[in-house]
């Protein structure tokens, strides 16, 4: 009987564990592009929580956005990569 309560509290650890959410890491090369020539380069580092692979690849993707880097428009990329 010890055995079973034994492997019971096992198993219920494992399941219990194996669902929390996973840290994953999204890494972007940031460039900012005014008038058509790259002015800045940049890194970026980010910590995904989320349950699988699938749903933090969806969070970390290529990306761009207008902003104003001294004084000028800018268009800043991000190209994202998944980190494990």
């Amino acid at each position: 009987m010890k055995k079973i309560y034994s492997l019971a509290t096992i198993l219920l650890a494992l399941v219990v564990f194996s669902s929390c959410k996973k840290e994953y890491e999204c890494s972007c090369k940031v460039s900012y592009v005014v008038d058509g020539q790259v002015v800045n380069k940049a890194t970026s580092r980010n910590t995904i929580r989320s349950v699988n692979q699938e749903d933090a690849a969806r969070q970390c993707v290529y990306y761009e956005r207008q902003e104003d880097y001294l004084g000028k428009k800018a268009v800043v990329q991000y190209d994202c990569d998944l980190r494990y």
